[in-house]
């Protein structure tokens, strides 16, 4: 075979391949059940705009684990890993799941500086502030994931409802 026809054969193919695939195009999926609820991740600006966030941001954020607080109709969850010996330590943000009509499990991932890294020489204390809008919980857990050891499930230490 020559290569022009060898060209057109290849071409013709390419052409069915695509005319298929845009024939065989699904309709929009069927709603599903809600698995991850509308939040957002706050920032210490957007804390220190609502006092009361602050002063609850600033009585836990230094001790290992997830407090909840709501204020109106929106739910905050603070993830802490506690205290850590330098800087480069973070949390990041796996999944947030509905385990039932009002509980979330989340889980979060604490993330370490690679060997060799420049860090700070301070204690430091990775943490994410969520914020559910227009949502309210009566259970939210944390799943906290550490580098060479299994996810420890942490239940909320503080509630705190205004």
């Amino acid at each position: 075979m020559n290569t022009s026809k060898m060209i057109i054969l290849v071409g013709l193919i390419m052409s069915l391949a695509l005319v298929t695939s845009s024939m065989t195009k699904t309709k929009d999926p069927a709603p599903q059940r809600e698995s991850e609820p509308a939040h957002v991740i706050m920032n210490r600006a957007d804390l220190q705009r609502d006092t009361r966030l602050t002063a609850w941001f600033e009585q836990n954020h230094r001790t290992r684990g997830i407090y909840t607080i709501e204020i109106e109709d929106d739910t905050y969850a603070l993830l802490c890993a506690g205290a850590k010996p330098t800087g480069g330590f973070g949390l990041k943000l796996e999944s947030i799941v509905l385990t039932g009509p009002e509980a979330l499990l989340i889980t979060a991932e604490l993330t370490s500086p690679n060997p060799g890294d420049m860090v700070t020489m301070a204690f430091t204390y990775p943490n994410i502030v969520l914020k559910f809008p227009n949502r309210t919980f009566e259970k939210i857990d944390m799943a906290l994931n550490e580098p060479d050891q299994p996810g420890d499930l942490i239940q909320p230490r503080i509630k705190i409802e205004e």
